[in-house]
Protein backbone atom coordinates (compact mmCIF):
# COMPACT_ATOMS: atom_id res chain seq x y z
CA UNK A 1 0.00 0.00 0.00
CA UNK A 2 1.46 3.59 -0.79
CA UNK A 3 2.27 6.32 2.13
CA UNK A 4 -0.54 8.24 0.18
CA UNK A 5 -3.21 5.41 0.75
CA UNK A 6 -2.02 4.71 4.30
CA UNK A 7 -2.91 8.73 4.95
CA UNK A 8 -5.69 8.94 3.39
CA UNK A 9 -6.99 5.81 5.11
CA UNK A 10 -5.78 7.27 9.08
CA UNK A 11 -7.33 10.55 7.57
CA UNK A 12 -10.76 8.13 7.22
CA UNK A 13 -10.06 6.30 10.52
CA UNK A 14 -10.11 9.17 12.83
CA UNK A 15 -12.93 10.83 10.75
CA UNK A 16 -14.92 7.69 12.11
CA UNK A 17 -13.61 7.63 15.70
CA UNK A 18 -13.07 11.55 16.60
CA UNK A 19 -15.78 13.51 14.11
CA UNK A 20 -15.06 15.86 11.49
CA UNK A 21 -12.63 18.46 13.81
CA UNK A 22 -10.49 15.26 13.46
CA UNK A 23 -11.27 14.82 9.74
CA UNK A 24 -10.42 18.53 8.88
CA UNK A 25 -7.06 18.13 11.51
CA UNK A 26 -5.74 14.96 9.54
CA UNK A 27 -6.37 16.83 6.21
CA UNK A 28 -4.75 20.12 6.90
CA UNK A 29 -1.82 17.77 8.62
CA UNK A 30 -1.60 15.59 5.16
CA UNK A 31 -1.74 18.68 3.08
CA UNK A 32 1.53 20.33 4.79
CA UNK A 33 3.56 17.61 3.18
CA UNK A 34 2.42 19.13 -0.34
CA UNK A 35 2.31 22.77 0.01
CA UNK A 36 3.12 24.20 3.22
CA UNK A 37 3.98 24.24 6.42
CA UNK A 38 1.26 24.66 9.50
CA UNK A 39 1.14 26.62 11.94
CA UNK A 40 -0.58 25.55 15.58
CA UNK A 41 -3.80 25.24 15.29
CA UNK A 42 -6.74 24.97 18.16
CA UNK A 43 -10.03 24.53 16.55
CA UNK A 44 -11.98 23.38 13.56
CA UNK A 45 -12.55 26.99 12.85
CA UNK A 46 -9.17 28.10 12.94
CA UNK A 47 -8.35 24.55 10.97
CA UNK A 48 -10.78 25.74 8.51
CA UNK A 49 -9.60 29.62 8.32
CA UNK A 50 -5.91 27.66 7.48
CA UNK A 51 -6.96 25.74 4.77
CA UNK A 52 -8.44 28.36 2.94
CA UNK A 53 -5.15 30.87 3.09
CA UNK A 54 -2.89 27.92 2.27
CA UNK A 55 -4.80 26.50 -0.47
CA UNK A 56 -6.59 29.96 -1.85
CA UNK A 57 -9.88 28.10 -1.74
CA UNK A 58 -13.27 30.24 -0.61
CA UNK A 59 -14.75 27.55 0.95
CA UNK A 60 -18.04 29.15 1.50
CA UNK A 61 -19.71 30.46 -1.73
CA UNK A 62 -19.95 34.11 -2.03
CA UNK A 63 -19.24 34.55 2.17
CA UNK A 64 -16.99 36.90 3.07
CA UNK A 65 -15.90 37.44 -0.39
CA UNK A 66 -19.04 39.13 -1.81
CA UNK A 67 -20.87 39.56 1.26
CA UNK A 68 -24.47 37.29 -0.23
CA UNK A 69 -25.60 34.40 1.01
CA UNK A 70 -24.21 30.64 0.10
CA UNK A 71 -26.61 30.46 -2.75
CA UNK A 72 -27.69 32.70 -5.90
CA UNK A 73 -31.53 32.84 -5.73
CA UNK A 74 -31.78 33.67 -9.45
CA UNK A 75 -30.25 29.93 -10.68
CA UNK A 76 -29.33 27.83 -7.46
CA UNK A 77 -25.78 28.45 -8.50
CA UNK A 78 -22.83 28.95 -5.84
CA UNK A 79 -20.16 31.07 -6.46
CA UNK A 80 -16.51 30.02 -5.49
CA UNK A 81 -13.03 32.05 -5.81
CA UNK A 82 -10.20 29.89 -6.20
CA UNK A 83 -6.57 31.85 -6.02
CA UNK A 84 -4.92 28.54 -7.02
CA UNK A 85 -1.33 29.19 -6.10
CA UNK A 86 -0.15 25.44 -6.24
CA UNK A 87 1.85 23.97 -9.28
CA UNK A 88 -0.35 21.73 -11.56
CA UNK A 89 2.07 20.14 -13.68
CA UNK A 90 1.14 21.25 -16.62
CA UNK A 91 4.09 20.96 -18.59
CA UNK A 92 4.69 17.75 -17.66
CA UNK A 93 1.33 16.64 -18.65
CA UNK A 94 2.24 17.63 -21.87
CA UNK A 95 5.50 16.17 -21.70
CA UNK A 96 3.99 12.82 -20.69
CA UNK A 97 1.96 12.02 -24.08
CA UNK A 98 -0.77 10.50 -22.75
CA UNK A 99 -3.59 9.21 -25.39
CA UNK A 100 -5.97 7.37 -23.20
CA UNK A 101 -9.27 8.94 -20.88
CA UNK A 102 -7.73 6.77 -18.20
CA UNK A 103 -3.99 7.69 -18.47
CA UNK A 104 -5.60 11.48 -18.32
CA UNK A 105 -6.88 10.69 -14.81
CA UNK A 106 -4.40 8.71 -13.59
CA UNK A 107 -2.06 11.95 -13.89
CA UNK A 108 -4.64 14.13 -12.51
CA UNK A 109 -4.87 11.55 -9.67
CA UNK A 110 -1.27 11.33 -8.77
CA UNK A 111 -0.02 14.77 -9.12
CA UNK A 112 -3.20 16.77 -7.41
CA UNK A 113 -5.24 14.36 -5.72
CA UNK A 114 -2.85 12.53 -3.74
CA UNK A 115 -4.17 9.26 -5.25
CA UNK A 116 -7.92 9.75 -4.75
CA UNK A 117 -10.01 8.82 -7.61
CA UNK A 118 -10.80 10.98 -10.08
CA UNK A 119 -14.01 10.88 -12.57
CA UNK A 120 -15.26 13.88 -14.33
CA UNK A 121 -18.46 14.24 -15.43
CA UNK A 122 -19.26 15.00 -19.39
CA UNK A 123 -19.88 18.94 -19.58
CA UNK A 124 -22.25 21.01 -22.15
CA UNK A 125 -20.62 24.00 -23.00
CA UNK A 126 -23.18 26.59 -25.23
CA UNK A 127 -23.04 30.07 -25.64
CA UNK A 128 -22.37 32.76 -27.41
CA UNK A 129 -19.31 35.19 -27.80
CA UNK A 130 -18.16 38.49 -29.05
CA UNK A 131 -15.06 40.65 -28.92
CA UNK A 132 -15.59 44.65 -29.77
CA UNK A 133 -13.31 47.65 -28.92
CA UNK A 134 -15.00 50.35 -26.76
CA UNK A 135 -15.83 53.95 -27.05
CA UNK A 136 -12.75 54.50 -24.97
CA UNK A 137 -10.40 52.43 -27.08
CA UNK A 138 -10.52 49.42 -24.31
CA UNK A 139 -10.15 46.00 -26.11
CA UNK A 140 -13.10 44.08 -25.09
CA UNK A 141 -14.24 40.30 -25.56
CA UNK A 142 -17.56 38.73 -23.90
CA UNK A 143 -19.23 35.68 -23.16
CA UNK A 144 -22.86 34.17 -22.49
CA UNK A 145 -22.10 30.33 -20.91
CA UNK A 146 -24.77 27.87 -21.39
CA UNK A 147 -25.01 24.40 -20.09
CA UNK A 148 -26.64 22.68 -16.77
CA UNK A 149 -27.10 24.33 -13.35
CA UNK A 150 -23.57 24.12 -12.11
CA UNK A 151 -21.68 25.42 -9.25
CA UNK A 152 -18.95 28.03 -10.76
CA UNK A 153 -15.74 28.02 -9.94
CA UNK A 154 -13.78 31.44 -10.95
CA UNK A 155 -10.21 29.97 -10.66
CA UNK A 156 -6.59 32.44 -10.54
CA UNK A 157 -3.64 30.32 -11.45
CA UNK A 158 -0.06 31.50 -11.19
CA UNK A 159 2.08 29.20 -13.03
CA UNK A 160 5.69 30.05 -12.34
CA UNK A 161 7.02 29.61 -15.64
CA UNK A 162 3.81 30.84 -17.66
CA UNK A 163 1.17 33.38 -18.22
CA UNK A 164 -1.42 33.83 -14.68
CA UNK A 165 -4.99 34.06 -15.71
CA UNK A 166 -8.46 33.94 -14.59
CA UNK A 167 -10.77 31.17 -15.59
CA UNK A 168 -14.46 29.78 -14.93
CA UNK A 169 -14.68 26.38 -14.30
CA UNK A 170 -17.70 24.14 -14.03
CA UNK A 171 -17.22 22.63 -10.59
CA UNK A 172 -20.02 20.21 -10.27
CA UNK A 173 -18.70 18.26 -13.63
CA UNK A 174 -15.50 17.48 -11.26
CA UNK A 175 -17.77 15.49 -8.91
CA UNK A 176 -17.02 19.39 -6.60
CA UNK A 177 -19.39 19.68 -3.30
CA UNK A 178 -19.44 22.88 -1.41
CA UNK A 179 -20.92 20.07 1.91
CA UNK A 180 -18.55 17.44 1.33
CA UNK A 181 -14.45 17.05 2.78
CA UNK A 182 -14.02 14.25 -0.54
CA UNK A 183 -16.03 16.61 -2.52
CA UNK A 184 -14.18 19.99 -1.85
CA UNK A 185 -10.67 18.43 -2.38
CA UNK A 186 -11.79 18.01 -6.30
CA UNK A 187 -11.56 21.89 -6.70
CA UNK A 188 -7.83 20.80 -7.38
CA UNK A 189 -8.25 19.74 -10.29
CA UNK A 190 -9.52 22.90 -11.55
CA UNK A 191 -6.65 24.92 -13.66
CA UNK A 192 -7.41 21.50 -16.33
CA UNK A 193 -10.96 22.22 -16.98
CA UNK A 194 -11.48 26.22 -17.74
CA UNK A 195 -14.77 26.74 -20.34
CA UNK A 196 -13.34 30.85 -20.53
CA UNK A 197 -10.63 33.29 -19.24
CA UNK A 198 -8.52 35.50 -19.90
CA UNK A 199 -4.72 35.64 -18.88
CA UNK A 200 -2.25 38.64 -18.06
CA UNK A 201 -1.23 39.39 -21.61
CA UNK A 202 -5.02 40.16 -22.44
CA UNK A 203 -6.00 36.67 -24.38
CA UNK A 204 -9.19 35.20 -24.27
CA UNK A 205 -10.65 31.85 -24.74
CA UNK A 206 -13.71 30.60 -25.02
CA UNK A 207 -15.31 27.05 -25.49
CA UNK A 208 -18.40 26.74 -27.71
CA UNK A 209 -20.37 23.62 -28.69
CA UNK A 210 -21.10 22.70 -32.20
CA UNK A 211 -24.04 20.05 -32.05
CA UNK A 212 -23.62 16.76 -33.53
CA UNK A 213 -20.91 14.02 -32.99
CA UNK A 214 -17.63 14.30 -31.64
CA UNK A 215 -14.92 14.27 -34.66
CA UNK A 216 -12.39 16.15 -32.72
CA UNK A 217 -8.59 15.88 -34.23
CA UNK A 218 -5.68 14.22 -33.35
CA UNK A 219 -1.96 15.62 -33.22
CA UNK A 220 1.00 15.54 -31.49
CA UNK A 221 -0.42 15.03 -27.91
CA UNK A 222 -4.07 15.27 -27.82
CA UNK A 223 -6.09 17.22 -25.77
CA UNK A 224 -9.30 17.29 -23.75
CA UNK A 225 -10.96 21.19 -25.09
CA UNK A 226 -10.79 22.68 -22.02
CA UNK A 227 -6.82 21.30 -21.35
CA UNK A 228 -6.51 23.28 -24.90
CA UNK A 229 -7.99 25.77 -22.95
CA UNK A 230 -5.67 26.04 -20.15
CA UNK A 231 -2.64 25.45 -22.49
CA UNK A 232 -3.55 28.57 -24.08
CA UNK A 233 -4.34 30.97 -21.30
CA UNK A 234 -0.57 29.45 -19.86
CA UNK A 235 1.50 29.57 -23.55
CA UNK A 236 -0.33 32.29 -25.53
CA UNK A 237 0.18 36.31 -25.83
CA UNK A 238 -1.18 36.62 -29.29
CA UNK A 239 -3.61 34.88 -31.59
CA UNK A 240 -1.03 34.25 -33.56
CA UNK A 241 0.99 32.18 -30.29
CA UNK A 242 -2.76 30.45 -30.13
CA UNK A 243 -2.77 29.61 -33.88
CA UNK A 244 0.41 27.94 -33.55
CA UNK A 245 -0.52 25.90 -30.17
CA UNK A 246 -3.52 24.68 -31.89
CA UNK A 247 -1.75 23.66 -35.15
CA UNK A 248 0.42 21.46 -33.19
CA UNK A 249 -2.06 19.77 -30.30
CA UNK A 250 -4.59 17.45 -31.19
CA UNK A 251 -7.54 17.90 -29.29
CA UNK A 252 -9.85 14.37 -28.18
CA UNK A 253 -13.64 14.35 -27.63
CA UNK A 254 -13.16 12.97 -23.82
CA UNK A 255 -16.12 14.83 -22.01
CA UNK A 256 -17.44 16.43 -24.81
CA UNK A 257 -20.62 15.48 -26.26
CA UNK A 258 -20.19 17.01 -29.39
CA UNK A 259 -17.54 18.94 -31.91
CA UNK A 260 -15.88 21.85 -30.27
CA UNK A 261 -15.13 25.34 -31.55
CA UNK A 262 -12.71 27.85 -29.34
CA UNK A 263 -12.80 30.97 -29.79
CA UNK A 264 -9.70 33.05 -29.15
CA UNK A 265 -9.14 37.18 -29.14
CA UNK A 266 -6.23 39.20 -27.57
CA UNK A 267 -5.18 42.59 -26.45
CA UNK A 268 -4.84 43.97 -30.03
CA UNK A 269 -8.20 43.15 -30.75
CA UNK A 270 -7.52 40.13 -33.30
CA UNK A 271 -9.29 37.27 -33.29
CA UNK A 272 -9.34 33.57 -34.53
CA UNK A 273 -12.18 30.67 -34.55
CA UNK A 274 -10.69 27.00 -34.37
CA UNK A 275 -13.28 24.85 -35.45
CA UNK A 276 -13.20 20.86 -35.16
CA UNK A 277 -15.00 18.95 -37.54
CA UNK A 278 -14.63 15.34 -39.02
CA UNK A 279 -10.74 14.86 -37.40
CA UNK A 280 -9.88 18.16 -39.19
CA UNK A 281 -8.84 21.58 -37.76
CA UNK A 282 -10.33 24.80 -39.63
CA UNK A 283 -8.80 28.42 -38.42
CA UNK A 284 -10.52 31.35 -39.15
CA UNK A 285 -9.16 35.09 -38.93
CA UNK A 286 -11.37 38.21 -37.94
CA UNK A 287 -14.35 36.77 -36.70
CA UNK A 288 -16.65 38.98 -34.60
CA UNK A 289 -19.27 36.76 -33.18
CA UNK A 290 -19.99 33.19 -32.74
CA UNK A 291 -22.22 31.02 -31.06
CA UNK A 292 -22.89 27.35 -31.53
CA UNK A 293 -22.73 26.55 -35.75
CA UNK A 294 -19.44 26.52 -37.69
CA UNK A 295 -18.52 30.01 -39.66
CA UNK A 296 -15.99 28.91 -41.71
CA UNK A 297 -16.57 28.67 -45.15
CA UNK A 298 -16.01 25.08 -46.12
CA UNK A 299 -18.27 24.34 -42.97
CA UNK A 300 -21.25 26.75 -42.56
CA UNK A 301 -24.53 24.61 -42.16
CA UNK A 302 -27.52 25.19 -43.80
CA UNK A 303 -29.94 27.77 -42.46
CA UNK A 304 -32.35 25.40 -40.68
CA UNK A 305 -29.42 23.63 -38.89
CA UNK A 306 -27.78 26.43 -37.57
CA UNK A 307 -27.97 26.47 -33.37
CA UNK A 308 -27.33 29.18 -32.13
CA UNK A 309 -28.14 31.72 -35.29
CA UNK A 310 -31.13 34.08 -33.72
CA UNK A 311 -28.47 34.79 -30.99
CA UNK A 312 -25.62 35.17 -33.64
CA UNK A 313 -27.98 37.55 -35.27
CA UNK A 314 -28.48 39.64 -31.91
CA UNK A 315 -24.75 39.64 -31.37
CA UNK A 316 -24.05 41.02 -34.68
CA UNK A 317 -27.01 43.83 -33.71
CA UNK A 318 -25.26 44.92 -30.42
CA UNK A 319 -21.88 45.20 -32.43
CA UNK A 320 -23.58 47.81 -34.89
CA UNK A 321 -23.81 50.19 -32.10
CA UNK A 322 -20.92 52.16 -29.83
CA UNK A 323 -20.03 49.69 -26.76
CA UNK A 324 -18.58 50.18 -23.14
CA UNK A 325 -18.64 47.40 -20.93
CA UNK A 326 -22.02 48.12 -19.94
CA UNK A 327 -23.46 47.77 -23.30
CA UNK A 328 -21.34 44.53 -24.45
CA UNK A 329 -23.47 43.31 -21.07
CA UNK A 330 -26.92 44.23 -22.22
CA UNK A 331 -25.57 42.52 -25.57
CA UNK A 332 -25.13 39.11 -23.60
CA UNK A 333 -28.46 39.89 -22.38
CA UNK A 334 -30.00 39.98 -25.71
CA UNK A 335 -28.50 36.19 -26.65
CA UNK A 336 -29.23 35.20 -22.86
CA UNK A 337 -30.54 31.08 -23.25
CA UNK A 338 -33.97 32.27 -21.63
CA UNK A 339 -35.31 34.58 -24.66
CA UNK A 340 -35.61 31.41 -27.06
CA UNK A 341 -36.98 27.49 -27.06
CA UNK A 342 -35.98 24.49 -28.79
CA UNK A 343 -32.26 24.79 -30.91
CA UNK A 344 -31.69 28.35 -29.88
CA UNK A 345 -30.77 27.05 -26.31
CA UNK A 346 -31.15 23.30 -26.48
CA UNK A 347 -32.53 23.01 -23.20
CA UNK A 348 -29.57 24.78 -21.53
CA UNK A 349 -29.37 27.62 -19.07
CA UNK A 350 -27.02 30.87 -19.42
CA UNK A 351 -25.12 30.29 -15.77
CA UNK A 352 -22.97 32.93 -16.29
CA UNK A 353 -22.28 36.05 -18.53
CA UNK A 354 -18.83 37.81 -18.78
CA UNK A 355 -16.98 41.08 -20.57
CA UNK A 356 -13.67 40.79 -20.02
CA UNK A 357 -11.99 43.90 -20.36
CA UNK A 358 -8.12 43.54 -21.99
CA UNK A 359 -6.90 46.85 -21.59
CA UNK A 360 -8.32 47.34 -18.07
CA UNK A 361 -7.12 44.05 -16.73
CA UNK A 362 -10.55 43.37 -14.77
CA UNK A 363 -13.93 41.36 -15.81
CA UNK A 364 -17.58 42.28 -15.38
CA UNK A 365 -19.34 38.88 -14.42
CA UNK A 366 -23.10 38.45 -14.01
CA UNK A 367 -24.90 35.03 -12.80
CA UNK A 368 -27.90 33.15 -13.65
CA UNK A 369 -29.36 35.92 -16.08
CA UNK A 370 -29.51 38.44 -13.29
CA UNK A 371 -28.04 41.51 -15.02
CA UNK A 372 -29.13 43.94 -12.70
CA UNK A 373 -26.14 42.49 -10.14
CA UNK A 374 -23.18 42.67 -11.94
CA UNK A 375 -19.48 41.80 -9.93
CA UNK A 376 -16.68 43.33 -11.20
CA UNK A 377 -13.24 41.35 -10.24
CA UNK A 378 -9.48 42.25 -11.00
CA UNK A 379 -8.12 39.72 -13.92
CA UNK A 380 -4.90 39.27 -11.88
CA UNK A 381 -5.93 38.50 -8.52
CA UNK A 382 -8.46 37.40 -6.46
CA UNK A 383 -9.97 40.63 -5.96
CA UNK A 384 -13.79 42.10 -5.68
CA UNK A 385 -13.86 45.42 -7.24
CA UNK A 386 -17.21 46.03 -7.24
CA UNK A 387 -19.88 45.98 -6.21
Amino acid sequence: MSKTLKVLGAIVVAAVLLGTAALFAAYFLFFSAKVGTITSVKTQAQIQNELTSMLGVETNPLSGLLGATDQTASIGTNLYTVDYKNDYYLDDYLDAGIDTQEAFHNFLSKELLFSMQVSPDAYSIAGSAFSATAGNGNALAAKNTDTFLTDVGIIWTHPKHDYASVSFVDLSALGFSGSGFLQKMQVLLAPYFPQDGMNEKGLTVSLLRVYGESSLRGGETALPPTVMARVLLDKAATVDDAAALLERYGIVPWYADGDFQIYVTDASGQTLLAQYCDGELYLTHGVEAVTNYFLDEALLPAEEARTGAVRYQRLQEGLAQPLDRASAMDVLRSARSSRYEGKENAGLETVYSVVFDKTAGEIDVCFGEDFETIYTFSASERTLLAP
